[in-house]
């Protein structure tokens, strides 16, 4: 079943590429934008847990979580759409769609982690090597689960000049990368499981990795969040917070768990919402 599940799932990857790259991107942006307004008619669950967390961590009145939650499907498959025509434009065309505020140094020569998170177009802070040629960039990447569409989002990524290290058995080479001087993205605000500590986030507790404050401390260089907000249609916005010098990895967690409110505070309706991030977090 799952061969035939990941044939064809690569055969609508193989097929959408072409179409995609077809369409100028503002048209890719609103049918994706199209696709998760629909998609929030029918989420069931998603939806809810959705709307359920725009709720608490928010304090926002039902009425008010249910149209940050739609706006935020709306957003997510708008730039899952936008991501697949990313991949192929050239640098000079792509920039024209972005704006930064991003101090200069920020990457740094002696490195650092970038603790990333799933909000607005969060690929491409895979491609911030096109756009600072100066630095290299690296990401700890977690293998899909379909090898073909694996082996071909990777090849794409690594074209743009990134460096991958495999979560599952690449961490010393990762930390030799940073002590080297390189800028190392880490997505660290899904729920980690039973490996994770449990921090305060939105003023519960939940299950966090503190993976960046760990490879941080390893190679003794700081964590810097970096986002991707929207703001508008298919033009994004990359910003680069305080850096963090926390001393052990969770106190590292926590301070990017609040620097992660903040962005997320800012731009609500850009992060991922659906994913049941506070999974068996009490009120």
């Amino acid at each position: 079943m799952n061969k035939i599940f990941h044939a064809l799932s690569t055969a609508g990857y193989l097929a959408a590429g072409p179409v995609v790259r077809s369409l100028p991107l503002a048209w890719v942006f609103l049918l994706g934008r199209a696709a998760g307004l629909a998609a929030f008619r029918i989420a069931g669950d998603r939806r809810w847990i959705a709307e359920e967390n725009i709720g608490r961590a928010l304090g926002a009145a039902p009425r008010e979580a249910r149209r940050i939650a739609k706006s935020s499907f709306a957003n997510l498959f708008a730039n899952l759409a936008a991501m697949l025509k990313t991949q192929s434009m050239r640098p000079e065309k792509l920039l024209e769609r972005l704006t930064f505020a991003i101090p200069v140094g920020s990457f740094g020569g002696g490195g650092c982690v970038i603790a990333a998170c799933h909000s607005g177009n969060w690929e491409l802070l895979g491609q911030l090597a096109r756009f600072f040629p100066d630095v290299k960039f690296g990401a700890i990447y977690q293998r899909l689960a379909n090898p073909e569409i694996d082996q071909r989002v990777r090849a794409a990524r690594e074209r743009w000049g990134l460096r991958l290290f495999d979560r599952a058995g690449d961490i010393w080479e990762a930390v030799a990368f940073l002590e080297a001087g390189g800028a190392l993205g880490v997505l660290c605000d899904q729920h980690a499981g039973t490996g994770g500590t449990e921090l305060p986030f939105f003023g519960r507790q939940v299950s966090t990795t503190t993976l960046p404050g760990l490879l941080a401390g390893r190679a003794r260089v700081p964590v810097l969040p970096v986002s991707v907000s929207t703001t508008g249609i298919a033009r994004w916005h990359i910003r680069a917070g305080t850096a963090i010098k926390a001393g052990t990895p969770a106190e590292a967690a926590l301070a990017t768990n609040r620097a992660l409110e903040e962005s997320i505070r800012a731009n609500p309706a850009d992060w991922l919402w659906a994913h049941d991030r506070w999974k068996g977090a009490g009120a």
